[in-house]
């Protein structure tokens, strides 16, 4: 049986049990409950821990951004929903280069958090549910981005002015 037979089986399986264990969303209090959750996982403990060992090693982060960038060109849709992403990986990259260090410890760790939830396939919504899949990653990403939204515009303010220099 040929790999990619095998594999979308094994995804259409999994749907399946997850389908059979969460029914689909009845009402938009359900959807905003997962959002809730989504949100909780976001900001938990562990994924804060996952984030400062991330940041606390440069090949272990640079690794994990280059994969999150090919999850993000794989994405068969909905692109902008997630266009905070490259602005996050260029941040992290340019305080690991040391390039841009006027960033606060908890944005780094909220950032690096969000990209974590975006990356992780099975989340509050698995990812293989393509539409739902990834609506509770663009809320915990836009969530986060409201959070740290003066800090990015820095960075990018920054960004520009890099630019401006080298021209």
């Amino acid at each position: 049986m040929p790999l990619r037979v095998t594999i979308k089986k094994q995804l259409t399986d999994r749907l399946q049990q997850w389908s059979t264990i969460h029914k689909p969303f009845k009402n938009k209090k359900e959807l905003e409950e997962k959002f809730d959750q989504a949100i909780e996982s976001w900001n938990s403990s562990k994924t804060k821990q996952r984030a400062e060992n991330l940041l606390s090693d440069e090949g272990k982060l640079e690794h994990f951004l280059q994969n999150t960038e090919r999850k993000l060109a794989r994405l068969p849709f909905g692109v902008d929903k997630f266009a905070a992403i490259p602005c996050f990986i260029s941040l992290l990259r340019s305080f690991i280069k040391r390039e841009y260090t006027a960033i606060p410890k908890s944005t780094l760790l909220a950032i690096t958090g969000a990209l974590i939830y975006f990356f992780s396939p099975l989340d509050v919504l698995p990812d293989f549910l393509f539409g739902p899949g990834l609506l509770d990653d663009a809320f915990v990403l836009n969530a986060c981005l409201k959070l740290v939204k003066s800090d990015v515009d820095d960075f990018r303010n920054w960004q520009a002015s890099q630019r401006k220099m080298s021209e």
